[in-house]
């Protein structure tokens, strides 16, 4: 078959593939700055939006909102380098020379 050569590159770089040290770095980075300004500091917001300006709670539920968004986006990322590896692996076999 055309496509054996391919297939232990593509299951050998879903087995032990690392994620760049850059890229670890950049996620560690976002994840401090949504502990402290997205989670601290929009809980702070929220918190008192709801309890001392009750007549401007729509504002802090669009900013729960965002907050909420914001976590899942981060969370994604980090779930993110499993997807990316594997859909590297299959373009590479798919794409691959003949």
């Amino acid at each position: 078959m055309k496509f054996e050569k391919y297939k232990k590159t593509a299951s050998d770089e879903l087995s032990g593939k690392k994620e760049h040290k850059i890229y670890l770095f950049a996620k560690l980075l976002m994840t401090l700055i949504f502990l402290w300004s997205g989670f601290f500091w929009s809980g702070v917001t929220v918190l008192n939006f709801y309890i001392n300006m009750t007549f401007d709670s729509h504002l802090a539920t669009l900013f729960l909102i965002g907050s909420i968004l914001l976590l899942v986006s981060l969370i994604l990322c980090w779930f993110n380098a499993i997807h990316s590896h594997r859909h590297s692996a299959v373009l590479r076999c798919r794409c691959g020379d003949d």
